[in-house]
């Protein structure tokens, strides 16, 4: 996990990490400073922090995989429940190919992250 210091930082990172799940997670003051970096920079889920500012761009390409929420809680959650299904699927590649032990880990994890999740419900 990465916290970025400015949009080249984000760009960067994107470029550095680009063979891994890219999730962004902003408050919506900065949605218009960033609907151009979201347009150019490839990633897998954004969560958008909105405690009362106005949130456009639901017409953005980027917008179907953009998840709204009004709370710190409920950021903590989706972002949990995100590494969950994250280390799951991890565990579902490492059980095709045969790597039982990874597997066991990877699914032992993304249940530990489920349980984290349900602190913030």
């Amino acid at each position: 996990m990465e916290h970025c210091t400015s949009f080249e930082h984000l760009q960067q990172l994107s470029i550095q990490y680009s063979a891994y799940v890219l999730i962004i997670a902003f408050n919506a003051e900065r949605l218009s400073e960033l609907r151009q970096f979201l347009n150019e920079i490839p990633f897998d889920a954004v969560y958008i922090l909105n405690l009362g500012e106005k949130t456009d761009g639901y017409d953005a390409p980027w917008w179907n995989r953009t998840t709204v929420v009004y709370n710190d809680k409920q950021l903590m959650r989706h972002l949990c429940t995100k590494t969950m299904l994250c280390l799951f699927n991890e565990g579902l590649e490492h059980r095709k190919n045969g790597n039982f032990g990874l597997a066991n880990s990877s699914m032992l994890q993304s249940l530990k992250a489920l349980d984290y999740s349900a602190q913030f419900i």
